[in-house]
């Protein structure tokens, strides 16, 4: 059976070697551990690092599991909910909608989302994500810096603080919000 393999590069340090027969697999000549010793990992469906308890944000991919820096997230925002106007003062994000339809805000312009869309943030840009008011809207994204990930682990309750307050916290983070809504 002929094995056809190709390298595919992501933000400068992510590589994935991608295996189209089944044989790569079973390769001994390939390795899930790099030369630097760190091994590679696959996870399933619902597998991750859940963040909020309910399964609406689940870290795939981060520092703390390996990578050299990005951080990948699979999250669901439910029907009508907004990340609020913020920024990444230090990361680059990209989001790509798995399902659902929304807006976001990016700059000062806000746009349409939907399934198979393609959003990337450059970092010191404002932008929120809205989902729409009838279902919820899947999302992978993805910042090429840590820091978003401790973030997330905090799982902070923004309806519990002033803006101020949630300021204070995630500036650690490289993030700052403009507003709530």
């Amino acid at each position: 059976m002929e094995r056809k393999k190709s390298a595919i590069t992501l933000f400068g340090s992510l590589t994935l070697l991608i295996c189209v027969t089944s044989a790569c697999a079973d390769d001994t000549e390939h390795s899930y551990v790099n030369t630097d010793g760190q091994r590679g990992y696959i996870l399933k469906s619902g597998e991750g690092e859940d963040t909020t308890g309910d399964g609406s944000s689940i870290i795939k991919a981060s520092p703390k599991t390996g990578t050299q820096g990005v951080v990948f997230v699979v999250g669901q925002d439910a029907p009508s909910s907004t990340s609020g106007i913020h920024v990444h003062l230090e990361a680059d994000e990209f989001f790509y909608v798995l399902d659902g339809t929304g807006r976001i805000l990016l700059g000062t312009e806000e746009h349409e989302i939907g399934a198979g869309d393609t959003i990337f943030v450059p970092v010191g840009s404002e932008h929120r994500v809205t989902s729409s008011e009838d279902d919820p809207l899947y999302v992978i994204f993805i910042v090429d810096r840590p820091g978003l990930d401790e973030q997330f682990r905090l799982a902070l309750d923004r309806t519990k603080m002033t803006l101020e307050e949630f300021n204070a916290i995630v500036e650690k983070y490289g993030t700052v919000y403009k507003t709530f809504d």
